[in-house]
């Protein structure tokens, strides 16, 4: 090749390869163009700092990382049941919580049976009542209650009234009122029920019966409780029962027990005292008998509006008494807002041996009702 074309060729291949290296970018892992290489920048993982010392709210950290402040008001079920200072009243699975720092002394139900009250921290995904020895797993926490509390803070309840209104050529009403009052510890559970069925067709009474239940369990273990205490009242003239008192004792059963469902189960001996609203001439109108009562609770969370709730019992006495004497109902519980539900109830009561009046007739030993109406949660 002629020297002149060699150069030439030479010549453009240099002016190529310097606007190639003019324009091209330093690399993160090359010297730059002043010799010294440009540092790597190292990405750490954001953790968020935990809260100081607070004497005014509790605070919770979530497996997600996420703090959140307010008011721990209880665990049960393995559901912590937590009143965000922004986000209002939460249910959060007790798996879901990491870290929890209480700002008021806590009472704690663990292990078999046993108690401890403080102040609560977490350390090395332990929880530790301050001013104790206590310190274990937080998947060995059965239930957490105020440790100091005021008595108002113990109490949950719902009141809720349904009617039934009609005018015209018939008149007739029906009114079914029910309050369910609870006070729970970490060690014991008191319920109070009420319900009530007045009915009138045309201003004529044909239904007014009153049913009240108290009982205080006291928890043995995660399974089983005891129910040193247990009193029944039912009323109702137009099953010729003018007062009935059951009391009893017994011992009770958490067949299931979890963030959903609650099923227990109870039974035991007592003592039955009936006086009937009328009697045949020579009947006694006050009858008593030992008793034997079998009861079971059964409580759903379908979704998180949608609560299903059941419950039956019965009580065995002798023939005088009635034999048996059986109650059951049943509720579906729709949300309409944080405090009001829509409820839809079935109520049914049976005694196997109705007593017969004055006059010889014995009621129908089945009454049965429908509800429909709205809830106050308290």
């Amino acid at each position: 090749m002629h020297t002149p074309l060699r150069f030439f060729i030479a010549s453009v291949a240099g002016v190529l390869l310097a606007g190639l290296a003019h324009g091209a970018e330093p690399s993160l892992r090359e010297p730059a163009r002043g010799g010294d290489a440009l540092p790597i920048p190292m990405v750490q993982k954001w953790q968020p700092q935990s809260p100081q010392t607070d004497t005014e709210w509790d605070w919770i950290q979530l497996t997600s990382g996420e703090w959140l402040k307010g008011e721990l008001r209880s665990l049960e079920r393995d559901v912590l049941d937590f009143d965000s200072d922004k986000l209002g009243i939460l249910e959060l699975d007790w798996e879901d919580v990491r870290q929890v720092m209480s700002a008021k002394p806590m009472a704690i139900l663990y292990g078999n049976n046993n108690t401890a009250v403080g102040y609560l921290i977490t350390e090395d995904k332990e929880l530790v009542v301050l001013g104790t020895d206590v310190r274990l797993p937080l998947d060995q926490v059965i239930s957490i209650a105020k440790g100091t509390p005021n008595e108002r803070d113990l109490w949950t309840g719902d009141i809720s009234l349904t009617l039934n209104l009609r005018t015209g050529n018939v008149e007739q009403q029906d009114f079914n009122p029910s309050v369910k009052l609870r006070r729970k510890t970490a060690l014991s559970t008191f319920r109070f029920s009420y319900l009530g069925h007045y009915s009138y067709y045309d201003s004529v009474e044909n239904a007014n019966d009153h049913r009240a239940t108290a009982t205080y369990d006291y928890r043995i273990d995660r399974v089983w409780f005891f129910r040193p205490a247990s009193v029944n009242y039912y009323r109702d003239p137009f099953q010729n029962i003018a007062h009935e008192w059951t009391v009893g004792a017994g011992l009770g059963l958490y067949a299931i027990d979890n963030k959903d469902v609650s099923w227990i189960f109870t039974a035991g001996p007592g003592y039955q005292l009936t006086r009937y609203a009328n009697t045949l001439q020579g009947d006694k109108d006050t009858v008593d008998s030992p008793a034997l009562f079998f009861s079971t609770q059964y409580e759903h969370e379908l979704t998180d509006d949608v609560d299903l709730d059941g419950a039956y019992q019965v009580i065995f006495s002798d023939d005088e008494s009635g034999r048996a004497k059986h109650h059951a109902e049943l509720s579906l519980e729709v949300d309409l807002t944080d405090a009001l539900d829509l409820k839809v109830a079935v109520y049914w009561d049976r005694v196997d041996k109705p007593k017969a009046d004055e006059s010889g007739v014995a009621p129908e030993p089945d009454d049965a009702t429908l509800a429909i109406g709205l809830n106050l949660e308290l």
